[in-house]
């Protein structure tokens, strides 16, 4: 009876994980050889910065580089008192992109954090969701995820957006 060694046997076995595991992925995935990428949403990485002045205690304005160039402005909805010195915001925004696009968004949490400057907190969003739009955005979805900081004794913010958006087709 002849023996055979671990050695022997490892490079065939190796072989067979690698087909297993790139043969698989070749059946399920959404691009396999019997389906077009096509028939699904096209989605789009996005991203840019915003930067607005508050025009009243509750609404800023102001424009947005990047992906999505163009107008944006917030109305503060309600303010919340949050754990240690943090504060909640819910935040309605309006974007308009530099095409005349319209991105129709959900009301966002936003939280700010004190930093060492007087009036100057971190601000981060749990993400801010894209429900449709107008132009290129109709029927389009996705999600922001938004964070940067607000100046308030200044009425100045500054925040960094990066994220997705699906579009129904890839015409767009």
């Amino acid at each position: 009876m002849k023996r055979i060694s671990m050695s022997t046997l490892t490079v065939p076995i190796a072989r067979l994980v690698v087909v297993l595991l790139f043969g698989g992925t070749l059946l399920v995935s959404p691009n396999s050889f019997g389906q077009s990428p096509r028939s699904n949403a096209h989605c789009v990485q996005v991203g840019g910065t915003v930067m607005t002045n508050f025009t009243s205690q509750t609404n800023t304005l102001g424009t947005a580089t990047g992906d999505l160039k163009g107008a944006v402005a917030a109305t503060i909805l309600s303010v919340t008192p949050g754990p240690g010195n943090a504060t909640t915001f819910n935040v309605q925004h309006q974007w308009i992109t530099e095409a005349g696009g319209m991105l129709m968004l959900e009301p966002a949490t936003a939280v700010g954090v004190p930093t060492n400057v007087p009036g100057v907190f971190g601000v981060t969003y749990d993400e801010i969701r894209i429900v449709g739009g107008t132009g290129k955005y109709d029927g389009s979805h996705g999600a922001l995820r938004v964070f940067g900081a607000a100046d308030l004794q200044r009425g100045e913010t500054v925040f960094r957006y990066q994220g997705e958006i699906c579009f129904q087709s890839e015409g767009h």
